[in-house]
């Protein structure tokens, strides 16, 4: 199966084909772009959206650090990691009490990731995590501020 991302960059090469000369449609000659049903729009939107995705990410991670909020509480990361599907099992029920602080704040991290980069549920967790009271999440220990 052929990658369709040469398409995109394929199309800068037809702009710029007058100055080239049969170089440029050579080498699409050798290499045609492969265009699906819709295929550019579907990809701009899917761009477009990750971008959305990944500045409210930000916003999220800052907002986490800034109130010292680590994670979601075990109940209710084991209520998202079954609604939202993250890749990377929530650490909730026994493993809750094993792990640390930083354990935690990673992993809620990798999934926040996976949902944002990977996956159209991240505006679903966001407004699910947004909705959350804050007795609903685990905070940072006085002493590790």
């Amino acid at each position: 199966m052929k990658n369709t991302n040469t398409a995109f960059n394929d199309e800068s090469n037809f702009a710029s084909a007058s100055s080239h000369g049969n170089q440029v449609l050579q080498q699409q000659v050798t290499d045609p772009p492969v265009y699906l049903k819709d295929g550019l729009q579907k990809y701009q939107y899917f761009v477009a959206e990750q971008q959305k995705n990944i500045e409210q990410l930000i916003a999220l991670k800052l907002h986490m650090e800034r109130t010292g909020k680590i994670c979601p509480k075990a109940w209710h990361w084991g209520r998202f990691y079954k609604s939202f599907h993250p890749m990377h099992e929530s650490y909730w029920l026994t493993t809750w009490w094993e792990t640390t602080d930083d354990e935690k704040r990673l992993r809620f991290k990798q999934q926040l990731n996976y949902l944002a980069k990977q996956t159209v549920r991240f505006k679903e967790a966001y407004k699910f995590l947004l909705q959350m009271e804050d007795r609903n999440w685990h905070f940072k220990s006085i002493d590790q501020k």
